[in-house]
């Protein structure tokens, strides 16, 4: 009997390879994600320390409060920006995340098939060398009786 070849297992490995991208892809928009959260907290760490720095000093003179407030106007522009850029790396992550399913669920569907396939040349084997036994059998038996 031939030896087993799953005739598609380019294509299955092929479909593995493209899992395992769509997975570094959604690894990397986890990232810029996180990046994003932690440039918002710093931003916010900065709007903070500065407000403290000014209010909590000896005297806070006119043109103090007025930068204080002009940096709180940056900081607050800043920290919108910072959260619709989130919300746009949330959508790209959740579409990410659609297409690493569907690329995991092609992979799975041929390895599926090839399991499927194999069990069946198994089968065909297990019943060649059956066959071929039997045979056997009856030509030993067929030999000895002469």
């Amino acid at each position: 009997m031939k030896a087993f070849r799953f005739s598609l297992e380019q294509v299955r490995l092929w479909r593995n390879e493209q899992a395992e991208l769509e997975e570094l892809k959604l690894q990397r928009i986890y990232i810029e994600l996180h990046e994003l959260r932690s440039l918002a907290q710093r931003v916010q760490a900065e709007a903070d320390q500065a407000a403290q720095t000014v209010l909590t000093g000896p005297s806070a003179e006119a043109h103090e409060l007025a930068m204080l407030d002009s940096f709180r106007d940056y900081t607050r522009n800043r920290l919108k920006q910072i959260a619709a850029q989130t919300v746009e790396c949330q959508g790209r992550a959740g579409a990410q995340r659609q297409k690493l399913i569907d690329a995991q669920r092609q992979f799975e569907l041929l390895d599926k098939l090839k399991t499927k396939t194999m069990a069946g040349w198994r089968l065909g084997r297990d019943k060649e060398q059956e066959e071929l036994a039997a045979e056997l059998f009856l030509a030993k038996r067929t030999r000895d009786r002469d």
